[in-house]
């Protein structure tokens, strides 16, 4: 159970702020249904992530506990410490596009997640805690509940939502935890 909180916890806080918020927010404003973006927006997560523990349980009878320790702090050094540096806010869209298909949010989704800070840290967590469904179901649900307010809320959410001081506070809490994991992995 703390592996699916951990998860949990971790993915949908450094997730804030994140260029996929961006992308959730644009197709929130061009697509007809939220639940057609919510929807392909899970499975394209659930993927992700099942790739990420799939290769995190592959690694944990590789790695010793300083090594997974060790990997886990780089791993939330990385995915938190991102929220320190300032991204530019799209701007809004005025005009409706052409409608959006299932499996072109699916697709476009998957293609942002892949390989990004959050399956980073899912594979770090999944090869420390030798849990990979827990970890992948906390990630999971972590992705699209950070993910749920841009779409939900629509062009009013950056303003409701201090993106930039909330990434900040974060990525700094995020650099410091995963300092002291760090640390205490190499020398203690």
């Amino acid at each position: 159970m703390d592996t699916l909180l951990v998860a949990f916890l971790a993915a949908s806080l450094t997730a804030i702020g994140d260029r996929s918020h961006f992308f959730a927010l644009e197709l929130g404003e061009r697509a007809d249904s939220a639940r057609l973006i919510i929807a392909g927006m899970a499975i394209a997560a659930s993927l992700n992530i099942s790739i990420a523990a799939f290769g995190g349980m592959m690694m944990a009878d590789m790695l010793d506990i300083r090594s997974a320790n060790l990997l886990t702090g780089l791993a939330i050094i990385f995915a938190g410490g991102s929220g320190l540096f300032t991204r530019k806010q799209p701007a809004p869209h005025t005009t409706r596009h052409q409608p959006l298909g299932f499996i072109n949010i699916t697709s476009q989704f998957f293609m942002l997640g892949f390989g990004d800070k959050i399956a980073f840290l899912t594979f770090a967590l999944t090869a420390r805690m030798e849990q990979p469904l827990l970890a992948g179901i906390g990630a999971t649900i972590g992705i699209v509940a950070a993910h749920i307010w841009p779409i939900l809320l629509g062009p009013e959410w950056p303003t409701i939502m201090p993106l930039r001081m909330a990434s900040r506070v974060i990525g700094f809490v995020s650099l410091l935890l995963g300092l002291m994991i760090a640390i205490f992995a190499l020398f203690f």
